[in-house]
């Protein structure tokens, strides 16, 4: 920037210049990649049945998920795919073919 000021030209270069993409190996190279998934929130499940009561005797808890690629469908009292509640899009960027920061759903 001092170099520039010294120079007499603006402290910052043009957009146009720093909107390019430059080419592979550069260490700046930005991709992206998105879509659709199925949001599968927290839930239980049932691990044990006891079939003489016919009731679920022990449950494990299953982490949120997601699908990515397929929409949930809900009809009545189903869902697919299973336990599913709406559909998400999800965006994902690149830098140099490594992906920089978590997925993001919305």
């Amino acid at each position: 920037m001092i170099d520039r000021i010294r120079d007499r030209k603006p402290p910052l270069p043009n957009f146009g210049s720093c909107a390019v993409n430059p080419s592979k190996g550069s260490g700046s190279h930005m991709s992206f990649d998105w879509g659709i998934a199925a949001y599968i929130p927290l839930h239980r499940e049932c691990v044990q049945w006891d079939w003489s009561g016919d009731s679920c005797i022990r449950y494990d808890t299953v982490p949120e998920s997601y699908v990515r690629g397929r929409r949930c469908n809900i009809n009545e009292d189903r869902s697919d795919p299973p336990y599913c509640t709406k559909t998400v899009r999800w965006s994902e960027v690149f830098i140099e073919d490594t992906l920089a920061g978590p997925t993001y759903y919305w």
